[in-house]
């Protein structure tokens, strides 16, 4: 192939808008700066301006934001090759951008000769910033219907859970219905009636626990969720569990089994969450195994070179439906399900395993899952706990300290008929003389009516008409007499740590909360009168 010719290599730089130019400083004299027609069409020159001038005029256009840069650029072409690219303000045509390069002359005396070549390359510029805009645009447009997607997502996932939350309360609902149907028929039978009352009971205190930990739903997401650390016995979390679960595992005939062995059954931990994970667990079992199939419980106490702790290892297995390898990175996702109700016919709230989870998690456990479709699950929980103090008879500590408190006189101030009714009763049976108050403002005139010293202790609810339980709180504690120091226990429905806090900042001794729980009201009282 034959050599370009140089009009043709002309042709093609005009064709590219490439400039040529030539640059010469010399001592005692200005700038003379040289270039061809292109160039002089691309910086935008006037007709036959000067060397000198030319120079002038072209620095006098580059963009202020670009001046440096290109400042930086020419002192660097007087030692090596180099190339720029800036924004020049072209007098008729605008802002352009431009691709410059070029290198000394080595051969020219007594002065600096630089030369090169000057593109316009504003439409590539402009075409590859129309492309990011375009990819910027498209990625913003990405990242927002994700966010929409996310928050119908989780729109849906809040009315799913709101609609089916009773789903997690039918276990213990089932107990409570249950044993109540079976007292009816079995009335004349009081000892049976009495192991019935005892399983109600125990029953009612599981669900009013779900019903909590429904509730703190919120803070979990948000952080404020913590562990409530106390002794307790390790036979004791079994056993409701025993009660909570004997009508849902005959219900659907399933053959349960249990194998424990552990040694150190006092521990301090957080019995509600301890409690919670195991039935969550046992509830997916029995959920997902179908009429007639097998669930294993095994506890065993694993060793641990932790000083005062016991570790325990729980592996529930079932012989259910499993769970396929698509789905078990998603297991502990909030909400999610890996077949609605339509398909699999068993209906949740997919709350169960993402509470195990983040419960687990802050126990500082461990938990695994092997799960296979069609051939059942197999979840391992392993929690290290320190080990607690053998108490003495709860029950004979009680009957201690109600000899102690007997005849005590008790102001309740509470609106509700109901509650008043169930307290007067309880407190009454309990040895102790109550009088009541259905609000805070007649609770404040009752105590300041009496003699001082008349009150020996007030059950105070929080949320009452005229004067509610904080502010009737706060005006007693203002008072000029010994009233002012009489022991005050919230006794209230409003159950999370904010609400303790603020019952003790309003002034109150304790806080209880209802449903009443006899060994902790005879505990606080007798704590409080001390």
């Amino acid at each position: 192939m034959d050599a370009l010719s140089w009009n043709e290599i002309e042709k093609s730089m005009q064709f590219s808008r490439i400039g040529t130019w030539k640059i010469e400083i010399a001592p005692d004299a200005a700038p003379r700066f040289y270039a061809d027609d292109i160039m002089d069409e691309l910086i935008g020159v006037p007709q036959g301006i000067s060397p000198e001038g030319r120079f002038t005029f072209h620095r006098a256009h580059i963009h202020p934001g670009d001046l440096q840069l290109f400042l930086d650029y020419s002192n660097k072409l007087v030692s090596e090759r180099a190339e720029i690219v800036y924004r020049y303000q072209h007098p008729t045509l605008g802002e352009m951008f431009v691709r410059c390069g070029g290198k000394r002359d080595e051969n020219v005396q007594n002065c600096i000769c630089l030369y090169g070549t000057h593109q316009d390359i504003s439409d590539s510029i402009r075409m590859e910033k129309s492309k990011l805009a375009e990819q910027r645009l498209a990625e913003q447009n990405r990242l927002l219907r994700r966010e929409k997607e996310q928050q119908e997502e989780e729109s849906r996932a809040r009315s799913t859970f709101l609609f089916n939350m009773s789903h997690d309360l039918r276990t213990p609902m089932n107990a409570i219905i249950g044993y109540a149907n079976l007292m009816e028929h079995h009335f004349e039978k009081r000892e049976l009636i009495a192991d019935y009352l005892q399983k109600l009971q125990k029953a009612s205190s599981f669900m009013l626990d779900l019903l909590n930990s429904i509730l703190e739903m919120s803070r979990i997401e948000n952080g404020k969720e913590t562990l409530h650390l106390a002794p307790t016995n390790f036979d004791k979390i079994i056993h409701t569990l025993d009660i909570v679960m004997e009508s849902a595992l005959k219900e659907k005939k399933l053959h349960y089994q249990k194998e424990i062995s552990i040694t150190h059954k006092n521990i301090v931990c957080d019995s509600l969450k301890v409690r919670e994970i195991f039935l969550n667990i046992l509830s997916n079992a029995v959920k997902y195994t179908p009429e007639g199939g097998n669930i294993l419980w095994h506890l065993e106490e694993l060793p641990t070179e932790k000083a005062n702790a016991a570790k325990f290892s729980a592996t529930i297995c079932d012989n259910g439906i499993g769970i396929s390898s698509e789905y078990l990175p998603h297991l502990f996702e909030p909400f999610s399900r890996e077949h609605n109700s339509s398909e699999s016919g068993i209906s949740g709230t997919g709350l169960g395993l993402p509470i195990v989870k983040f419960l687990v998690d802050s126990m500082d456990g461990e938990i695994s899952v092997e799960s296979e479709s069609g051939k059942g699950s197999k979840i391992t929980v392993t929690l290290i706990f320190p080990i607690a103090k053998e108490k003495s008879s709860e029950k004979n500590r009680n009957e201690h300290d109600l000899k102690s408190l007997a005849g005590k006189r008790i102001l309740l101030a509470e609106d509700n008929e109901l509650n008043a009714e169930i307290a007067l009763t309880l407190l009454h049976n309990l040895g102790f003389c109550t009088e009541l108050a259905k609000d805070g403002k007649i609770a404040l005139d009752m105590l300041q009516e009496k003699p001082v010293g008349y009150y020996d202790l007030i059950l105070m609810d929080i949320q009452m008409p005229n004067m509610n339980g904080y502010k009737a709180t706060e005006c007693i504690r203002h008072l000029q007499d010994e009233r002012a120091r009489i022991p005050i226990i919230a006794m209230t429905a409003n159950a999370f740590d904010e609400d303790r806090e603020a019952s003790l900042a309003a002034g109150m001794n304790a806080h209880l909360a209802k449903p009443i729980d006899v060994e902790k009201l005879i505990k606080t009282i007798g704590e409080v009168l001390a």
